[in-house]
């Protein structure tokens, strides 16, 4: 989570909620897969 966090501004984590923080980050992971 910390390493994440480096990535993501603090303003997007205060907004979003975990479940949907870990939806996104989901997604982000298929998507790098995917183009990788």
């Amino acid at each position: 989570m910390a390493k994440r966090g480096t990535t993501l501004s603090p303003k997007k984590k205060s907004r979003h909620s975990h479940k949907t923080e870990k939806r996104l980050e989901i997604k982000r992971l298929m998507l790098a897969k995917k183009f990788k």
